[in-house]
């Protein structure tokens, strides 16, 4: 097959920036691509080289020889005649055989040499060797502590072994390696990059908050290290998350093989694609809390009933996806695109108000949960005020105030409240029973609502008993009632909330973070997943989605439908 016009150009180019060294990584990619895989393209490579010697030489040739007895192409040149060196331009005749054969592994190999040069020169470039690091995205604010100095981290700033990087509340950093291994730092959380006696090796140490990591393959003999307070992980190159706090290390994996070392009992485990562990102290075989996906859901989490669910892996956009896979995609939008951010490494962080809703009535969800009578909201999230009210909307089903067929808040309730004072979740449940009209509502214990990332869930199943349970915990304390002065009145006497859903509306809209009408009911906050059920979940299912944690997100299957 011969060559278009085209492709010749397109070669010259390439093979000019390679003697240049200015190719480019994904130009490197493509001239070795063409040369392995279409034998013309090698030969004409090849002739392109034999051909730029020969010129070469030809002009270097101006420079004349002493010639013998003058023949019909010698000039003379005062009392000498002399010759010009003579030259052929025709292309030698093209290698047969064993010859292509040879002449194509000698290509392959210098462009192979090509292209790890100018990787060197990138490197050069961008001012970072093998083993150190360039910041590659700040979102908020982050601090860089370098030789006991205190420093702001800012774009393209190199890192150096020994630096330790920290983000506050809201902010993210996203950092990466020469050879492409890119390291993203979740809010709240602290870094180091440890010291290692080979330039190549690579040592982190995740000090709290939380890490996702896309570890390119690593040398075998210098593997990849992440050390928490709980677990000492070996990477040779994959992708995972890691969430570290006081208590626990969670390690969730999602593509590879991850090697992990329980530093307080010392057994060992081996994590691999779709499963997680959780270790902390009392845990004494690491191997035993390891738990594996099945299907395309990470490991421990529950999808029976499940009709949305949203985890919040985009990067931008005004997009909220369901990625639930139950019947046709509930997306939501968000109204003012200036209000939110997205966070690196999944989450969506509101930071004034606005609405996200459904631009489509949420029928998937109405009708089934009509149809069964039950109904679980779950949510993973994080707020820097924990003292606001209204009840501040997190998520909510319905036709909005002052009667929402399902929501999910946070009420601050005063000390004059059965003497305790403090926010809590809170969750109100249109049925058909009569009290509906007095805004019933769950109150979860005074001062669950906190500035760490919270897991809270609200269940309630066919025969009217609720759930409201904070990081794998029923945290239910009573119900209350509004009476016509708006005052609120405590029940502590029932867990029961009786009546049916036939009074739901089925067109209702599905929505997060602000009441319908925009009013002063509004949540600010991090979003990192909301999931709703038609189905109450169980006590023991509520605990394993907990235990999952924020690295199942990753395994969800992504929607496709716009």
């Amino acid at each position: 097959m011969s060559l278009s016009v085209q492709e010749r150009d397109r070669i010259d180019l390439l093979v000019t920036k390679l003697t240049e060294g200015a190719l480019t990584r994904s130009e490197s990619r493509e001239l070795g691509a063409l040369v392995r895989e279409r034998p013309e393209v090698c030969r004409y490579y090849l002739d392109t080289m034999l051909l730029s010697v020969q010129m070469r030489d030809y002009v270097q040739g101006t420079a004349l020889d002493v010639a013998e007895p003058a023949g019909p192409e010698s000039v003379a040149f005062g009392s000498r005649r002399i010759r010009p060196r003579q030259h052929s331009l025709v292309r030698p005749p093209a290698p047969s055989g064993w010859g292509w054969w040879i002449t194509g592994v000698a290509a392959a190999v210098l462009i192979g040499l090509g292209i790890l040069l100018n990787q060197r020169l990138v490197q050069v470039r961008l001012g970072v060797g093998p083993g150190q690091l360039c910041v590659v995205s700040v979102q908020g604010a982050a601090v860089l502590l370098r030789n006991g100095a205190r420093m702001p981290v800012a774009l393209h700033d190199a890192l150096w072994t020994g630096d330790t990087v920290s983000t506050e509340d809201g902010a993210g950093l996203a950092v990466a390696y020469a050879d492409g291994t890119r390291l993203e730092l979740g809010s709240g959380s602290v870094l180091c990059f440890e010291r290692t006696q080979a330039a190549a090796a690579k040592h982190v140490s995740v000090l709290q908050g939380m890490l996702a990591a896309r570890v390119s393959r690593q040398p075998q003999e210098y593997p990849m290290r992440v050390d928490t307070t709980h677990a000492e992980l070996t990477i040779a190159g994959t992708q995972l998350t890691v969430f570290t706090g006081a208590e626990q290390t969670r390690v969730g994996v999602t593509e590879g093989t991850v090697r992990l070392l329980n530093r307080f009992s010392r057994e060992r485990a081996v994590l691999t694609a779709g499963s997680f562990c959780v270790v902390d102290r009392l845990t004494r075989h690491a191997a035993g809390r390891v738990r594996r996906g099945r299907g395309r859901r990470a490991a421990g989490r529950r999808d029976k009933g499940l009709v949305a669910l949203y985890t919040f892996l985009h990067t931008d956009g005004a997009q909220v996806s369901d990625v639930s896979g139950a019947g046709a995609p509930l997306h939501l939008w968000i109204e003012a695109r200036d209000a939110v951010e997205w966070l690196p490494g999944g989450g969506l962080r509101v930071v004034s108000p606005t609405l996200i809703r459904s631009r489509r009535p949420a029928e998937k969800i109405g009708r089934a949960c009509m149809a069964s009578n039950e109904l679980t909201i779950e949510a993973w999230l994080r707020t820097w005020d924990p003292s606001q009210g209204g009840p501040a909307r997190i998520v909510c089903l319905g036709p909005g105030y002052p009667t929402p067929d399902a929501m999910l808040g946070a009420q601050a309730v005063g000390t004059s409240v059965l003497g305790e004072g403090g926010t809590c979740f809170n969750a109100r449940l249109k049925t058909t029973d009569p009290d509906t009209d007095k805004m019933p509502e769950v109150l979860s214990v005074p001062g669950s609502v906190t500035t760490r990332l919270t897991h809270v869930v609200f269940t309630r199943d066919a025969a009217g008993r609720v759930r409201l349970v904070v990081d794998g915990v029923d945290r239910l304390w009573c119900f209350a009632n509004h009476d016509a002065a708006t005052t609120l009145r405590v029940r502590t006497d029932t867990r029961v909330k009786a009546g049916g859903f036939s009074n739901w509306r089925a067109n209702s809209l599905f929505y997060l973070a602000n009441e319908l009408d925009r009013g002063f009911r509004s949540w600010v906050g991090e979003y990192y997943l909301v999931a709703v059920y038609s189905r109450a979940l169980s006590i023991d299912e509520i605990k394993a989605n907990f235990e999952a944690g924020l690295h199942a997100r990753a395994s969800e299957r992504a929607a496709v439908d716009d």
